[in-house]
């Protein structure tokens, strides 16, 4: 306790991104590779790699988006074990209708997230207009979101450390296009999920939707 860490990474980008925008996307696709390393003159060892895609399509004078989008991630200790601080947490946002970090390995004792090593998350998703007024910007959505995390190097005391389960949900919601910036509106329920994980069916966020 109270140790110092020096952290030196080095990390990069690459991909290609052809969507018509890249916050509120309704046509084209992305898929993106993230590599991070450190251990280049510091004291903490790991490799990290996230694979990013999505791919979304306009129907009915785009009146209809179809989208799919996912991710995966692994981080490697090179031979020392991940520390709780790279690992990764899922949840929230990646797969609603769970809570932020609701998803995963927890603390036996006081529950708490303690991330995993390992992920995977995915969305497949509908977005109209019909039968909604353009004028008013709003536009309503139907989706499903899935996902897991696992792997820790620290499994003693963690309920779920290598449970690489599949979570899932279904869900409903509205985006409103207004002055102050898009605002989304979404319900879902887990329809497959573990005891030990945190659900939360109503979530609201300003900006990006993504």
């Amino acid at each position: 306790a109270g140790k110092t860490l020096l952290r030196s990474a080095v990390r990069y980008t690459i991909g290609r991104d052809t969507r018509d925008n890249r916050f509120d996307p309704s046509n084209g696709h992305l898929l993106e590779l993230f590599e991070e390393v450190s251990g280049v003159g510091g004291d903490v060892t790991y490799s990290k790699t996230v694979l990013r895609g999505a791919y979304y399509k306009p129907f009915l004078f785009n009146t209809i988006v179809l989208g799919t989008k996912g991710r995966i991630g692994h981080v490697n200790g090179l031979g020392e074990n991940v520390t709780q601080s790279q690992r990764f947490f899922v949840g929230g946002r990646d797969v609603r209708g769970f809570d932020s970090s609701g998803i995963g390995p927890r603390d036996s004792g006081n529950s708490a997230a303690v991330g995993g090593n390992k992920f995977y998350t995915g969305t497949l998703e509908v977005v109209s207009t019909i039968g909604l007024n353009k004028d008013t910007g709003l536009r309503w959505t139907v989706f499903s979101d899935f996902g897991s995390l696992w792997d820790t190097d620290y499994p003693s005391g963690v309920t779920g450390a290598n449970n690489s389960t599949i979570r899932t949900s279904l869900g409903a919601g509205f985006l409103w296009d207004t002055v102050i910036g898009p605002l989304s509106f979404y319900w879902a329920d887990a329809i497959s999920k573990e005891s030990y994980d945190r659900l939360k069916r109503f979530q609201f966020q300003i900006g990006t939707r993504l």
